[in-house]
């Protein structure tokens, strides 16, 4: 308790100037704070708005104020995190779309295929329903497309470390090393995009983006993640690992209910058309869900249990 307080009375006493030093490490932080503050819950809450922190300028400092205060504690044991080390595996490939909404990916000669949704909630005229094939160029274009895919992990070695935190009564030190390690995935997945954006794939070699426009997502292109609303469906996820072979390049797997392990893990797509934007899918009725499951090869009751948050039956 009497180091908690200390913590809470640290944090309201920070001044952010003292920590510009902490800046001038490297031009660029990939970390937002604020996801690590909100680990704590109502307290994480409570000193994110005692010190002032805010969306545009967290991705600068914020890391910084965090991780400070965490030596500060933990010193003797800050070289454990030694231990927690990144992997990553991605892959540019050549695609097109078809007419019934998959995007169809070459790898050697072997076609694998990603089956996306169809937004079909009324819209007002002349307001295109959406699916993210639409962002890669049709077979019957003649034009050769392109799509990637990926998987990073900064959550190897973090389960092991939180545990022995927790052994020892030390859940302060367990729900730190769980947060930095989520905020690593996250501040990983990020640089890995742009460096694809900027050199693998180089469609923007030219890109000078501040961290403000990063904070906006202002470049072009966009990472969508299997669970995301524009494809909430988890089971694409296995399409992705069977064409990276992601858990025996970098070992990271899917769970029963395709959740990743190590849990602090980011995977995804690359999309680089020039008009691709984020969006929600919302609700789709039976006859696309009986589609989604006729292309995916699976029964109507598991399509119908995997995409049931969007139903509008």
């Amino acid at each position: 308790m009497i180091r908690l307080l200390i913590f809470i009375g640290i944090v309201l006493a920070l001044d952010f100037y003292a920590l510009q030093s902490f800046r001038s490490v490297t031009k660029n932080s990939w970390v937002t704070a604020i996801y690590i503050f909100c680990s704590f819950t109502v307290l994480g809450n409570i000193i994110y708005q005692s010190v002032n922190l805010d969306r545009s300028s967290g991705i600068n400092h914020g890391f910084y104020t965090a991780f400070a205060l965490f030596v500060l504690f933990y010193v003797p044991k800050i070289i454990l995190i030694a231990v927690v080390f990144g992997e990553d595996v991605f892959g540019l490939f050549e695609a097109n779309s078809n007419e019934q909404d998959d995007i169809e990916v070459l790898n050697d000669a072997k076609p694998y295929f990603f089956r996306t949704l169809r937004q079909q909630l009324l819209k007002s005229k002349g307001r295109p329903y959406r699916a993210l094939s639409d962002y890669i160029a049709p077979k019957n274009s003649d034009i050769q497309d392109y799509m990637g895919c990926f998987c990073v992990s900064t959550g190897f070695g973090t389960a092991e470390l939180a545990k022995d935190f927790e052994k020892n009564n030390d859940d302060y030190s367990s729900i730190m090393i769980k947060a930095l390690s989520d905020r690593f995935a996250e501040a990983f997945a990020e640089f890995l995009h742009k460096e694809v954006r900027t050199t693998y794939w180089g469609y923007q070699p030219d890109e000078t983006l501040t961290n403000q426009d990063l904070i906006k997502e202002a470049y072009k292109g966009i990472r969508p993640a299997p669970g995301y609303p524009a494809c909430p469906d988890h089971l694409e996820k296995e399409t992705i690992w069977e064409l990276l072979e992601v858990d025996k390049r970098i070992g990271v797997e899917l769970t029963e209910s395709l959740a990743m392990w190590p849990a602090a893990s980011v995977s995804g797509y690359y999309f680089a058309h020039p008009e691709a934007t984020y969006f929600g899918l919302g609700k789709i009725a039976q006859d696309q869900v009986q589609d989604f499951a006729t292309r995916k090869g699976i029964t109507l009751e598991k399509a119908t249990k995997w995409l049931h948050p969007n139903l509008n039956y």
